[in-house]
């Protein structure tokens, strides 16, 4: 029976070693696995951080491109009004220059030939006071009607209508 028994014992005997052995192995293989899973568990967190920030990145990016769209819209409106508000400074600064002139002419206008024709009226101004004025270095606007500065455009067309 032993010599039939022992080799059976060695052959169990090295299949629960194989066995142990095997266990073993099985033991290390799972905890690499299990540190592993643990691994990518923790890079899966850290790649959806990432996409959530990334995400924001492009929103806050989005934001600041429509809002700098908005600036540059402001900017060259702005620039537009800036070119409009010189324009218009240069031509109250001319019109103040001649402003003595044209005021000097529609008061006199007013005060000495209102009462007299049109014809008589033109050529007192045209001729007479206006060239007389330019002689004396006076400024005024060239082809001034002492009535545009008296009176509206409004004014003038409603005079007419009335006759």
């Amino acid at each position: 029976i032993y010599v039939k028994v022992a080799p059976l014992m060695a052959k169990v005997e090295e299949a629960t070693r194989t066995k142990t052995e095997a266990e073993e192995a099985l033991k290390i293989v799972k905890k690499r696995v299990a540190d592993i899973e643990e691994e990518c568990a923790r890079f899966g967190d850290k790649l959806d951080s990432a996409v959530k920030e990334k995400e924001r990145v492009e929103k806050q990016a989005a934001s600041c491109l429509s809002k700098l769209e908005l600036a540059e819209r402001l900017v060259n409106g702005l620039a537009d009004e800036y070119r409009r508000w010189t324009g218009s400074v240069k031509e109250l600064k001319d019109l103040q220059q001649r402003l003595i002139g044209n005021c000097l002419l529609s008061s006199a206008f007013v005060g000495y030939i209102s009462p007299f024709s049109m014809k008589l009226r033109c050529e007192l101004w045209k001729d007479v006071w206006t060239l007389d004025m330019s002689e004396k270095g006076i400024p005024i606007t060239k082809d001034i009607d002492p009535l545009k500065v008296l009176a509206s455009e409004a004014d003038i067309a409603g005079w007419q209508n009335e006759g």
